[in-house]
């Protein structure tokens, strides 16, 4: 799949965008509500939209510096999910997007708390649940990656 900006490479697994990075970075701090411009991009209802950016007042997305050159965008869409990319520059002007398996550390906390309540046992059980949550969260990330790159693309014009 190509497109004008970028280039969805693989089964969703990344996608390589012709941008500096820190413009991107400004357009994502720009905005603590891009979660709702990303699902909108997607063809998302109306109503949920809207209740995204009602989320997303409470629980703004933000972009988290990472090591040398990269930075990831973090963005919840709802109880225990959310939108997650890693943005690294490559050489040149592009810059490469990567879903990620994500999940909020108060989300993980809540979690293990949940099962403490319940018994002992399943609280040893906690990081296979927490790796459900991510895997979750990295195959939403995968299917809004074009909607992503569409977000940041018509931002960006």
């Amino acid at each position: 799949m190509e497109n004008k900006q970028f280039t969805i490479q693989g089964y969703f697994e990344s996608a390589k965008f012709t941008c500096d990075l820190q413009t991107i970075r400004k357009v994502l701090e720009g905005s603590s509500t891009w979660a709702a411009g990303v699902l909108e991009h997607a063809d998302t209802k109306r109503r949920i939209v809207e209740a995204i950016q009602r989320y997303n007042r409470c629980r703004p997305c933000r972009v988290i510096k990472a090591k040398n050159h990269s930075l990831i965008a973090v963005a919840p869409v709802g109880k225990k999910q959310c939108l997650a990319y890693r943005l690294e520059a490559d050489h040149g002007s592009n810059v490469r997007i990567t879903p990620l398996p994500f999940l909020v550390v108060k989300d993980k906390v809540g979690i293990a708390f949940m099962l403490t309540l319940a018994f002992v046992l399943p609280v040893l059980l906690s990081p296979f649940v927490w790796r459900r949550y991510e895997q979750n969260n990295l195959r939403m990330s995968r299917y809004y990656l074009i909607s992503f790159c569409h977000y940041l693309e018509s931002r960006l014009s």
